[in-house]
């Protein structure tokens, strides 16, 4: 008997219980979905709970994920389609339709390279072979998948593979190489809790059991298929499990209930639609009413599987429903149409054997068609060319459009950069007024103090100073008392001198009346004389006044850096000089000390004051130093 159950989809989804409660609640679904994905997955379900009913509307909505897939370009849902419309298309023996749609997408998945695609589908075909009785090309097919999904690393196939191949194999009646490959399909299946992969190896095994007539080891595998089928709602494999059943009950004899049982496995495939199940569940009953004296039933029952087998060619279904017929003809004594039937059953089988033939002179013509639709293709390219200049065309709109976004972008930075600049130049301003300010309240400071020292303490001192030298001469003393007066008078001279040399630095009277040149000449001979440093001093260019505020900033920072060598540098050495040439000015001091770690003094309070005299003239200082000395160098626009 051929065995040819439902194997057009690698992918087994959930089984769907034929509830009305569960088709509502998949419609409601289906209306709360907002993505493609969503639509596609819930369709499809409801399509699987038609196939528990009507094959005829489960397509309809398979067709409808498919339409939805191919709108948004849903490969999934695309590729999906061919299997679960194939797995209609084999209960209702439309193999041509089956083997285009398994065609077409092995067609895509090969255009696009989907290596887990071609994969998919060129199973697939071997399926579709497997229902024209084309073994031979339909076992390559599976082991060639087999061997491109483990080339992919996608082991979870191989159990559904090795069911493919136990189908095969029990079909061209090699018993033992068909309990082997479910007996590992069986064992995978029971390892990765896959229910349904499982029921499919089980029933496999138990038929071949079946075929081998061994039926103590055919009982307890139908069973067990029976219990998985059962709790998992998968009622197509649970009735084919069942119709396996009512042939071990044939075999013990028990024929009411092989009969009861096989019809209702046919009263499932008459309301579903799966034909093949409907031929193979009549032929059998007609063997049993045969077995059980009920001849009158047999002859018109294996008559029906014979005129359905035949409309909707059925071959391999066909070929068991002659031989049945031939058998219960025979029975029943018209050895005529029995003999007739053994004729058409023999012919038959010739004419699958000779397959190979067809389908070679197939190939042949489909190699015709294909350089047929090469000068179609070539026909094409110059379209193709056309699009392809529309394409570059857009291409470069597309760069155009690109560098424009550019360019704005670095407008935009640009002009970002403009206003910190701005706000930047603004705060610069505002701590040269600020700085501006302050050299100008130190400058009235210092005057004011320079000129209270000199007129005010220096006059006192000196009044008292005058007096002391009244009374020397007026006043008797002893030695002792006159050498303590006389130094006294010393002392006083001292600190006169010393105040009016504060007041002086405070504010160079020389500076205010004669200019920068003078004293910054009277400070350099000035530090000479007070110190082991000798000072030169030379200028160019000071003929004309650089105005009171920058004189007195510039003459302040050579003050500072001179003060600065006579206390930390140790240099015996020093030079001063400033120039000017047109509006810009320099500054230039250097000395042969010890130098110091510019890094180091970034903080200190003397170079703090030079850096910001230096930056009120929006100058530019720099300074430079190491072990042989140290040089500063300023320079400065003076409008």
């Amino acid at each position: 008997m051929k065995h040819l159950l439902s194997f057009g989809m690698l992918f087994i989804g959930m089984a769907v219980t034929a509830q009305p409660d569960a088709l509502l609640s998949l419609k409601k679904q289906y209306e709360v979905s907002k993505t493609v994905e969503e639509k596609v997955k819930t369709l499809n379900e409801i399509g699987e709970y038609y196939c528990e009913v009507s094959y005829d509307s489960a397509l309809v909505y398979y067709k409808k994920a498919y339409d939805l897939s191919l709108k948004h370009d849903y490969d999934e849902g695309i590729y999906g389609y061919p299997g679960k419309a194939t797995s209609v298309y084999i209960y209702t023996a439309q193999y041509d339709k089956m083997q285009a749609l398994t065609r077409e997408g092995l067609k895509r998945a090969k255009a696009r390279n989907d290596k887990h695609w071609i994969a998919y589908f060129t199973t697939n075909l071997g399926n579709d072979y497997l229902y024209i009785a084309d073994y031979e090309k339909a076992v390559a097919c599976f082991q060639e998948g087999l061997r491109l999904f483990q080339q992919n690393n996608e082991p979870a196939y191989t159990k559904r593979i090795y069911n493919f191949l136990a189908v095969s194999f029990l079909n061209m009646g090699n018993l033992d190489k068909a309990i082997y490959y479910s007996g590992k399909a069986a064992d995978l299946a029971r390892k990765e809790n896959a229910p349904a992969v499982l029921a499919e190896a089980l029933s496999l095994m138990g038929s071949a059991y079946i075929e081998k007539r061994q039926y103590d080891k055919a009982a307890p595998v139908i069973e067990e298929c029976l219990a998985v089928t059962q709790k998992e709602s998968d009622d197509n494999r649970y009735y084919a499990a069942l119709f396996d059943k009512s042939r071990i009950l044939s075999h013990q004899k028990r024929y009411d209930q092989a009969i009861a049982t096989v019809l209702k496995c046919n009263a499932h495939n008459q309301k579903t639609g799966n034909l093949h199940g409907l031929v193979n569940g009549m032929c059998a009953l007609a063997d049993y009413y045969q077995l059980d004296g009920q001849n009158q039933k047999a002859i018109p029952t294996v008559d029906k599987a014979v005129a359905l087998a035949k409309a909707n060619k059925m071959l391999p279904s066909l070929l068991y429903a002659y031989d049945a017929a031939a058998t219960v003809y025979n029975k029943n004594g018209r050895f005529d149409e029995a003999y007739d039937f053994l004729q058409s059953y023999r012919q038959l089988h010739d004419s699958l054997n000779s397959i190979e033939l067809k389908t070679k002179l197939d190939e042949s013509d489909a190699k015709f068609q294909n350089s047929e639709k090469q000068r179609h293709i070539e026909n094409l390219e110059s379209e193709k060319d056309r699009t392809r200049l529309y394409m570059i065309a857009l291409t470069l709109v597309l760069l155009l459009l690109c560098a424009a976004g550019f360019l704005l972008y670095r407008f935009m930075a640009a002009q970002r950069k403009n206003a910190e600049q701005k706000v930047l130049q603004l705060q610069q301003e505002r701590q040269i007024v600020a700085t501006q300010n302050m050299l100008e309240g130190e400058k009235i400071e210092r005057t004011r103090l320079a000129r209270d020292l000199h007129d005010g303490l220096g006059g006192m001192l000196s009044g008292v100073k005058f007096q002391l030298n009244s009374m020397k001469g007026n006043v008797v003393l002893t030695d002792e008392n006159a050498q303590a007066f006389t130094k006294s008078l010393t002392q006083l001279d001292d600190a006169i001198a010393e105040m009016r040399r504060v007041a002086h630095n405070m504010m160079p009277e020389s500076l205010l009346k004669f200019g920068l040149d003078e004293a910054v000449g009277d400070l350099c001979a000035s530090v000479s004389e007070s110190s082991t440093t000798q000072v030169f001093y030379e200028q160019f260019g000071l003929d004309q006044r650089l105005g009171q505020t920058v004189e007195i900033t510039l003459f302040r920072i050579v003050q500072e850096l001179l003060n600065n060598i006579t206390k930390h540098s140790g240099a015996t050495e020093a030079h001063v000089q400033i120039s000017r040439n047109g509006a810009r000015v320099s500054l230039t001091v250097e000395d042969n000390g010890k130098g110091f770690d510019v890094s180091n003094a970034q903080n200190g309070i003397g170079l703090a004051n030079i850096r910001s005299r230096a930056d009120y003239l929006d100058g530019k200082l720099d300074i430079r130093s190491d072990q042989k000395g140290t040089s500063v160098h300023l320079e400065f626009e003076n409008p």
